[in-house]
Parts: C-alpha cells; structure tokens; sequence
C-alpha cells in the first residue's frame, strides 16, 4: 500500500473544508444587540474619565506636596480599576464587529458577483471604505 493511501497520511493532508456561508442576518443582530448596549458603557466611561481628568489636574496643583499626591494617586488608581475592564470589554466588542462586518462585506460581494454585478464588486473592492482601511 502506498503512503499516501494509508489512513493516517489522509488524515494528516485531508483537503481544506469548503468555507461555510457567513450568516449576515445573525451578525447584523448580533452588532445591532452590542450597539445598543454600547451608550450604557460610554457613558460610564466617560463619567470615570471626566473623574480621573478632575484628580489629574489637582495632582498637577498639588505637585510640591508628596502626601497629597500620593492620596490622589491611590484615588486615580481606583477609578482606573473600574475604568479599564469596561474600556477594554468596549474596544473588543468594536473590534469584534469590526470583523463581523468585515464578513458581511465578503458574504455580500460573493452575493453580487453571484448575481452578476461583476462590475459593481470589482469598483466596490478597490474602494478603501468598503474593504475598511479608514
């Protein structure tokens, strides 16, 4: 028997999987659903910032005086604990829809081109926008 007929050779080189169709309207809901959460975290967020903003500049006011500075960075260091989860938690769910339109983008060339707008997807491909180099 030769090597390449042997089950574990197949196994090891097995032919790449046909790429499942991306499910748009799944994704669609699933940015609109983070959207709409997504003033709630802002807003939150920006309370905290304009917080750690006001003790940053009476850190600045107070710099000739070690213990005061000291407190306030503590101070600083307690808001930036609950700043940064919630911060980092929005960037990824950004980043994460991101990709997800970013899929949708393909799903919706391969369905035009399908649909013969050859023309429409070869203009829409070049564009920076729609390939989301902003």
């Amino acid at each position: 028997m030769a090597l390449y007929e042997k089950r574990w050779w197949q196994k090891l080189f097995k032919g790449q999987s046909k790429e499942k169709p991306i499910d748009t309207v799944e994704d669609i809901t699933a940015i609109t659903e983070d959207l709409t959460e997504t003033p709630e975290d802002t807003a939150f967020i920006i309370k905290q910032l304009q917080q750690l903003e006001e003790l940053e500049n009476e850190r600045r006011v107070a710099e000739n005086h070690e213990e005061v500075v000291v407190v306030n960075l503590q101070a600083q260091a307690v808001v930036l604990e609950k700043l940064l989860p919630r911060y980092e938690a929005l960037v990824n769910d950004i980043g994460i829809n991101g990709l997800r339109m970013k899929m949708i983008t393909e799903q919706f060339f391969k369905n035009a081109q399908k649909a013969g707008l050859k023309d429409f997807v070869k203009k829409k491909k070049d564009d920076p926008q729609w390939q989301m180099r902003w």
